[in-house]
């Protein structure tokens, strides 16, 4: 579980995976989410080099067909 995340939040996507599971979730399908945003962060920086997260996270949703931006988790249970 070391280098699952490379990207520039990789320490903090690891450390909250870490900390879901102590808690007794599996989080197996979150963490398919959670590397799937890693590597778009990955892709995104490297086309905004002046990017800033909120626009990141906006800009990630909306190349999701489906997902509402103004509830992200309202059909996406797996990022509790």
């Amino acid at each position: 579980m070391n280098n699952m995340f490379k990207g520039p939040v990789a320490d903090e996507l690891l450390d909250f995976l870490r900390f879901k599971r102590s808690l007794g979730y599996g989080y197996m399908r979150a963490e398919f989410t959670l590397r799937e945003f890693d590597r778009f962060l990955i892709e995104y920086i490297a086309r905004n080099r002046r990017w800033q997260m909120d626009q990141a996270a906006l800009a990630w949703l909306a190349s999701k067909p489906g997902r509402a931006l103004l509830d992200p988790f309202a059909s996406d249970d797996s990022l509790q």
